[in-house]
């Protein structure tokens, strides 16, 4: 059994890595050539609604404050729209502020669906470790 603060400090770091590492991911399926896409309407649009969605309500379970929450949750809001400008330059993707749009609207559903109106996931990961279980 491990104690209560070294459990969540390895939750926080280890959640943290893996969140850098989706944001790692968002940005090589923003620059490649091909990415892979839903076969339905608007498809593209759902792909960025989830993945911003999900990037957020990752990084917002990390801060301890709502001014935290809100700062990596605007963050991600600045990533989408900086994003795009990318996609712009590499000469072979679109820019579309309709993908800026999704992105929002993700980073909006994500921050409601993180701490404090839901449970914070690393903390309950936490103090199962230091429980044991």
């Amino acid at each position: 059994m491990i104690g209560p603060e070294a459990a969540n400090r390895g939750v926080r770091a280890t959640w943290r890595a893996l969140g850098w590492l989706g944001i790692g991911l968002l940005i090589w399926l923003y620059v490649t050539p091909r990415p892979p896409h839903l076969d339905v309407e608007h498809g593209d649009k759902l792909q960025h609604l989830a993945a911003y969605a999900t990037l957020t309500f990752w990084f917002v379970q990390l801060p301890d404050s709502r001014a935290g929450r809100w700062r990596n949750a605007l963050a991600l809001a600045a990533l989408g729209v900086a994003m795009e400008f990318v996609q712009l330059a590499t000469g072979y993707r679109t820019f579309s502020l309709g993908d800026m749009a999704a992105n929002t609207a993700g980073v909006a559903l994500g921050l409601q669906l993180g701490p404090p109106r839901f449970a914070c996931v690393p903390a309950i990961i936490a103090a199962r470790l230091a429980r044991g279980g």
